[in-house]
């Protein structure tokens, strides 16, 4: 699945392929291309280097577990749950890592 993730969004950053890519998306969603066309503009759709990126350890925003860090303080201190959460049992980047370390 991880594969065919990078697989797609190759079709869909590819010019000669992107409004079919768009078309696909809108059809399985029941909207019109062109609406989510304009929503996807201000979308980040994270290829290799950007999962790569999102998946390592920092407690920035542009972390995976950084932001679910964030997240977290932000819930204990609203009292929506007591005690924070170990991030770690939530993320695994294992296969991930296995198609990005691939030869």
């Amino acid at each position: 699945m991880v594969k065919v993730w990078f697989r797609c969004l190759d079709y869909y950053n590819d010019s000669a392929t992107h409004n079919k890519a768009v078309e696909i998306m809108a059809a399985r969603i029941k909207v019109k291309s062109d609406e989510l066309g304009k929503n996807l503009k201000g979308t980040a759709l994270l290829g290799k280097d950007g999962n790569r990126k999102a998946m390592e350890k920092r407690d920035t925003l542009d972390s995976v577990y950084g932001s679910m860090k964030n997240a977290d303080k932000f819930y204990v201190k609203r009292e929506v749950y007591k005690e924070p959460k170990d991030i770690d049992k939530f993320v695994d980047s294992t296969l991930l890592k296995e198609v990005l370390d691939e030869k």
